[in-house]
């Protein structure tokens, strides 16, 4: 069922309790009803003390929880060494052999499925209502993961223009098109053709436009390429702490 509305508020009914911080603790409150905190460092207006996840911010989704366990661990790590240990994120990237390179079979037309629930009878205060996978189908269900961290990579220097990897798209994500079909501002124009040593006036071109937000890492483009001009490559992000 589809309805046309305005706007959508979450009310989910439920709020922190925070029954056991008394005045003397020194933690403040906001007027929502959450622990007032520096949202940077997560600290509460008491010293020594840290807060995150929905007693801080009020409802949210369990990885920007996750994500808060992490930045007070570095706000503690600093309150108790004096120290500062700001994070800094390394990114690594691995070419993966095409003949490496495999999908899940029928990935792309799995569906999504949501979790059974329990009677609503059966449910009291803050019991969880959802009812776990078994592993069969959380294994399927991981499946529909479209590898976000993989991408195609398009070497311009060694493709040949034969149009494989445009052919063999499942998606129709890719497209050769002549330069003058491109909407780009001039200056970005030149500044992609001089880049290339390229003139404008006296070459026939064309680019290849691809639009990410269609493709399914499927990998077909690459297998295609007879030049290697397309890869797939992992990007691993490691963040350290200096």
């Amino acid at each position: 069922m589809q309805l046309d509305v305005d706007s959508v508020i979450l009310a989910i009914g439920q709020q922190p309790d925070l029954d056991f911080i008394s005045d003397s603790d020194g933690i403040e409150l906001t007027r929502g009803g959450t622990i007032k905190i520096d949202p940077e460092t997560l600290a509460t207006t008491a010293p020594g003390v840290y807060a995150g996840g929905d007693a801080a911010f009020g409802p949210r989704i369990l990885i920007e929880a996750v994500a808060n366990g992490k930045n007070a661990a570095r706000s503690i790590d600093t309150f108790l060494s004096g120290e500062s240990s700001a994070p800094s994120m390394r990114v690594t990237i691995e070419k993966i052999p095409i003949d490496d390179y495999k999908m899940p079979s029928a990935y792309e037309k799995l569906t999504r499925k949501s979790p059974d629930t329990i009677d609503v009878g059966r449910r009291t205060g803050i019991t969880e209502v959802e009812t776990i996978f078994d592993e069969a189908e959380a294994i399927k269900q991981a499946e529909r993961c479209l590898s976000c961290h993989i991408d195609t990579i398009y070497d311009p220097e060694i493709c040949v223009l034969c149009g494989r990897c445009a052919d063999v798209c499942p998606e129709k994500c890719l497209h050769f098109v002549p330069i003058d079909e491109v909407d780009m501002p001039e200056d970005q124009k030149k500044i992609a053709l001089d880049s290339y040593g390229i003139d404008a006036e006296s070459d026939q071109l064309t680019v290849l436009l691809k639009d990410d937000t269609a493709c399914i890492r499927c990998g077909l483009c690459a297998q295609r390429c007879p030049t290697e001009a397309m890869t797939m490559e992992r990007f691993n992000f490691v963040e350290t702490v200096e």
